[in-house]
C-alpha cells in the first residue's frame, strides 16, 4: 500500500512535468548559478539572495541540483526533476515520522493526502530551496523522537542543520530547537541519576522509622 501510494505521488508530479513546471525568478537564478559552475567551473560560498536585499542563503541546495543540470545538458527541466527526488523524500519520511507518533493508518492518510493535494503537488514541482523546508524539517523530528540513535543518525542530523543555511531562514530555527532539544534531554538524565542515587538512601531511612522501636506513650 505504501508503496503504491508513493508511485501516485510521483506519477502525479512526474505527468505532463514539462508543460506544469514554471520558469520565473527563483529558476532562472539556479539556473545562471549552476551554468556558471558546470561551464565556467565557478565556484561559490553564496547561494540567492532573499527577499531581504543584501542577504544571502548558501550555495549547497545548488550544488546538490547540479548533478541534474548535468545529466539534463542544463535543460532546466533537470531542476524540476531533482525537486521530484526531493518529494520522494518526503514522502518516504512523511510516511515513517507519523507511523513513529501516531500509527500506521495515520501515517497511510498522512502520506495520500501528501501524495494527492493539487497545491502540494505544484509545489514539489517548483525549483526553489524552500522546497528542501519539509524534508529537513521531518527528517530532524524523526531523528530527535528516536528512543536510541545510532552514529548516522547524528551524521545525517549534522548533514540537515548544515543545509539549513542553504535552504531558507526559517529553517535555521532546526538548529536552537535541536539544542534545546539535547539540553533539556541532558538535564532529565541528570535529575533521573540522582533521584536513582538517593531513592538506597531514601530507603534506608523508611527502614529505619519503620522498625524503630515505639515510644511507651503509643501503648497508652
Amino acid at each position: 500500500m505504501v508503496v503504491l501510494i508513493i508511485l501516485l505521488g510521483l506519477f502525479f508530479r512526474i505527468w505532463n512535468l514539462e508543460y506544469f513546471a514554471g520558469f520565473s525568478y527563483d529558476q532562472e537564478v539556479a539556473a545562471f548559478w549552476i551554468r556558471d559552475f558546470i561551464i565556467n567551473h565557478k565556484l561559490s560560498l553564496i547561494g540567492q539572495e532573499i527577499s531581504v536585499g543584501g542577504v544571502f542563503i548558501g550555495p549547497f541546495f545548488y550544488y546538490l541540483m547540479a548533478p541534474f543540470y548535468w545529466l539534463s545538458n542544463l535543460y532546466p527541466l533537470g531542476g524540476n526533476i531533482f525537486m521530484v527526488a526531493v518529494s520522494l523524500l518526503n514522502m518516504v519520511m512523511i510516511y515513517l515520522f507519523a507511523k513513529q507518533i501516531f500509527s500506521r493508518s495515520c501515517a497511510l492518510i498522512a502520506l495520500f493526502l501528501y501524495s494527492v493535494h493539487p497545491g502540494i503537488i505544484t509545489f514539489d514541482r517548483t525549483v526553489a530551496p524552500s522546497g528542501m523546508i519539509i524534508l529537513l524539517s521531518t527528517t530532524t523530528a524523526f531523528i530527535l523522537n528516536k528512543t536510541r540513535r545510532a552514529s548516522r543518525d547524528y551524521l545525517i542530523l549534522g548533514i540537515i542543520l548544515g543545509l539549513t543555511f542553504s535552504v531558507h531562514p526559517t529553517v535555521v530555527l532546526l538548529i536552537p530547537i535541536t539544542a534545546l532539544y539535547f539540553l533539556v534531554k541532558k538535564r532529565k538524565i541528570k535529575n533521573q541519576r540522582v533521584i536513582s542515587n538517593s531513592c538506597p538512601n531514601n530507603n534506608f531511612i523508611l527502614s529505619t522509622n519503620t522498625f524503630r522501636p515505639s515510644s511507651p506513650r503509643s501503648y497508652c
